[in-house]
């Protein structure tokens, strides 16, 4: 819980008005026009190369290089937004997420972001498919698919927000909306790792219990899983639970085969 403390402490401030960024719009293939049918929904992600992990400086000129090469195949609209977290609020490598609407197939994008690595010198930004991803957004929720890139944005000084197209208001609302979503999930994950931290920690004190007890028998080892439940950790005793760590006890330390085990389903 103190990861998520550190992160609140960092995303409080309320000052990302003067942090969004509304890049110019490049000549594009399309003109304004209302989304129809026709429209593709893309999901764009690219993750920084290990020399700019933590120079956000960096990731920032990258992500309008970025945007500058995809905005010759939008329809005008787009949000965007830098990423240091997983769900559970732990460090990941460093990404950006990009949501923009086309009218392009993805191989004609695929290919011009290819293209553009020949400007890139020594250091080609999309030799490998680990690099970035493109996806299509399928079945629409449009708040969503433009709040996605943003919710890592809140309140953070440094990061800022990419648009285009959407009113000061509209884009901070989204900020707030999808920071509330990643929050709560957030916190739900870290509430899992948790309990499996605590599950792997219990097996590892049933399993050194029992290694200094009799275990000739299956009804010693038995015996000794419902003392360690009930009597040494104070836990309510569950039948399946226990049984599970039975089996995987007998297997780990060769008192059953799996041939065995299978046997007993």
């Amino acid at each position: 819980m103190a990861m998520i403390s550190h992160i609140n402490q960092i995303m409080t401030d309320n000052h990302c008005e003067a942090f969004c960024i509304e890049l110019p719009e490049t000549d594009s293939e399309f003109e304004k026009t209302q989304f129809s049918e026709a429209d593709i929904y893309y999901k764009f992600r690219y993750t920084f190369s290990e020399d700019v992990q933590g120079d956000l400086h960096c990731q920032t000129i990258i992500t309008k290089d970025l945007i500058k090469i995809l905005q010759k195949f939008m329809l005008t609209k787009y949000t965007g937004g830098i990423e240091w977290f997983k769900s559970g609020m732990l460090d990941v490598a460093h990404h950006v997420h990009i949501h923009f609407v086309s009218r392009t197939k993805k191989d004609t994008i695929i290919k011009a972001l290819k293209r553009s690595d020949k400007d890139s010198g020594d250091n080609p930004r999309f030799h490998t498919n680990r690099c970035y991803a493109l996806g299509r957004e399928v079945d629409v929720h449009l708040d969503k698919f433009w709040r996605y890139p943003l919710k890592q944005q809140k309140g953070d000084t440094k990061k800022k927000i990419f648009f285009k197209d959407f009113s000061q208001g509209e884009i901070l609302r989204l900020r707030d909306e999808a920071y509330a979503v990643w929050l709560t999930s957030a916190e739900i994950q870290n509430k899992k790792n948790e309990r499996k931290e605590d599950s792997d920690q219990l097996s590892s004190r049933l399993y050194a219990h029992l290694d200094k007890q009799d275990t000739s028998s299956d009804i010693k080892i038995k015996i000794e899983i419902q003392k360690f439940y009930i009597e040494i950790e104070d836990r309510p005793f569950n039948r399946t639970t226990a049984l599970g760590y039975f089996y995987n006890y007998k297997i780990m330390r060769k008192k059953m085969t799996h041939e065995e085990l299978a046997l007993t389903w």
